[in-house]
């Protein structure tokens, strides 16, 4: 195994493992402070999507924006858990498993970890759908990467297949 390819591993390894501790960590944050990112996240939203939000009353603000915090948090959950299935993935293929069950296996047993967490964070709950999200995401992150590395496979083979009217194509 030469070095390029053993650095490719850790870097790897290490981007995944920080990926979880920043899902552990959002986790660990109790439901007032969770409920503040979620807030800030659907008013930014709000403001940029919704015509005319500054001028609704803060009564109408706020309901717009608690419509929108339960998709919000649960498209967090997908979106945290999609970027740790595609680094599960390009992981899981720097070390020869190729197939999806392991970073999927992995990605899943964590999602289930993360919501065993979440029971002793005050104002928190474990939520069986949050693990089925959770799992998803992870699916999908899975699923980008073999796209994208099918993708750049062909692009690497058609690049090296020799063009008509090339010398030595007869």
């Amino acid at each position: 195994m030469n070095k390029k390819h053993t650095l490719r591993r850790a870097v790897l390894t290490v981007l995944t493992l920080l990926w979880m501790l920043l899902i552990f960590m959002m986790s660990g944050a109790d439901q007032d402070e969770s409920n503040a990112q979620s807030g800030r996240i659907c008013t930014i939203l709000c403001e940029t999507f919704v015509e005319g939000f500054e001028e609704l009353s803060p009564r109408e603000q706020q309901a717009i924006e608690e419509a929108l915090a339960f998709p919000v948090r649960k498209g967090a959950h997908l979106t945290e858990y999609t970027v740790l299935g595609m680094l599960l993935a390009a992981t899981a293929a720097a070390y020869a498993f190729n197939h999806a069950s392991v970073p999927f296996l992995i990605g899943a047993a964590y999602a289930v970890s993360d919501e065993i967490h979440q029971l002793y964070v005050p104002g928190r709950a474990g939520q069986f759908r949050d693990v089925l999200i959770d799992s998803a995401g992870v699916l999908i992150g899975i699923c980008i990467y073999r796209a994208a590395a099918r993708r750049r496979r062909v692009q690497a083979s058609r690049a090296a297949w020799p063009k008509t009217g090339d010398k030595g194509v007869q």
